[in-house]
């Protein structure tokens, strides 16, 4: 559902009998205005089943260059997760004739769609919804300048697949502030592009608690800086403050602060990963596809060239296309107490090339587990377990 401009006071009604989203102007354009939808109530439930087309979007509902929107109420939407998720061809490879999707030469479409997008919606205002079991992420923001995010609670099974919280990129000045967010994956990630991202107040769990990234994949540069979480609780996640990279991509990752944060079983509670890979094929070389290309063109041709590249120049040629990263810099954790899950406290694996920088940690008190570093730089005080951060 896309949302633009007819008329300067946009109306949705819920039927409680049949429990179905109906507009009362059905547009499609950009608002010039402030608009509010005011006291949603009820339930919105997302259909079973729909048409797919080839190049959708794959949003349930979706707002586009409406400036000043107001949403706000105590309703809830359920995006019928449990349907979708049992009959999604991609989680269902083996059951590919039980999944009501049609099929684009002959391979099922990967058709999840997400609850909840804004798109150029500057000074958005979100406060008091439900978002249940989305088919994949709940809420994402892209292209946005101001949004306050408040008093929501999202909801989904620990085991649902790529059910993210919020998802933020390309965008600055967002509040996020005094909200439940337990789902399969991120509680909130904050993607490329985005600065001045300011959460607190939020309890996470369970998920894979708040994620700076992922950034530079295939190769991309990507930024984010000015990203502050504080006053926040983690509960059975996976992980819970990370920043999360890519080998080979280039940009930066900095200004980022974590400040009194409490944790509660988490699995790796402080994680600085600069070798994500997602599970993905040539993890150990993630760089462009072109430039993977390019760099097996030359090994095939190996035999060819020796006569012109020795093996010490292959051997550099390897190294060139690996070495770049997203710089991590002035990163700082403080007042970070509670328990892990595992033996790892505090995991900061930075690029062997290019290393985190100017790493502060203080006041950090976890157990059990311990600090295990790979070309961390900055200091520590009072830590435990210790820091292993070098000069």
């Amino acid at each position: 559902m896309d949302h633009g401009k007819r008329s300067s006071s946009p109306k949705l009604y819920i039927s409680s009998s049949h429990n179905e989203l109906r507009e009362e102007n059905d547009t499609h354009a950009n608002w010039a205005w402030s608009v509010s939808l005011s006291q949603v109530v009820g339930t919105i439930v997302q259909a079973g089943y729909q048409t797919v087309e080839r190049g959708s979007d794959y949003f349930w509902i979706r707002f586009m260059f409406v400036n000043g929107l107001i949403i706000e109420g105590s309703g809830t939407l359920n995006g019928n997760g449990p349907y979708w998720w049992s009959h999604n061809c991609r989680f269902n490879m083996l059951d590919v004739a039980a999944c009501p999707l049609p099929v684009f030469g002959g391979l099922p479409v990967n058709f999840l769609e997400q609850s909840l997008h804004f798109h150029g919606c500057n000074g958005l205002q979100l406060d008091g919804l439900h978002f249940k079991d989305s088919a994949r992420g709940h809420i994402s923001l892209s292209n946005m300048n101001g949004a306050t995010i408040s008093n929501l609670r999202i909801s989904a099974p620990g085991n649902s697949r790529n059910t993210d919280g919020i998802d933020i990129s390309d965008s600055s000045h967002i509040q996020i502030r005094d909200s439940f967010i337990g789902t399969g994956d991120d509680c909130v990630a904050i993607g490329g592009g985005s600065s001045f991202i300011n959460i607190s107040n939020v309890l996470c769990g369970p998920g894979h608690g708040i994620s700076v990234g992922s950034l530079g994949a295939k190769g991309a540069r990507d930024t984010v800086e000015e990203v502050h979480v504080n006053n926040c609780n983690f509960t059975n996640t996976m992980y819970g403050l990370r920043i999360k990279t890519w080998q080979g991509g280039s940009g930066y990752a900095r200004k980022i602060t974590f400040d009194k944060i409490h944790v509660n079983n988490v699995g790796v509670p402080i994680f600085i990963d600069q070798y994500y890979c997602n599970g993905g094929n040539n993890c150990g070389i993630s760089v462009s596809k072109a430039t993977y290309i390019f760099f097996r063109f030359i090994l095939i041709l190996r035999l060819d060239l020796q006569k012109h590249l020795t093996n010490k120049t292959m051997e550099m040629i390897y190294l060139l296309l690996k070495s770049s990263a997203v710089q991590v810099s002035d990163v700082s954790f403080r007042g970070v107490t509670g328990t892990s899950s595992s033996q790892d406290a505090i995991k900061l694996s930075c690029s062997r090339t290019v290393g985190c920088t100017n790493i502060f940690m203080q006041d950090i008190n976890i157990h059990p587990g311990k600090a295990s570093c790979i070309n961390a730089h900055g200091r520590a005080v009072r830590t435990l377990p210790a820091a292993c951060l070098s000069p």
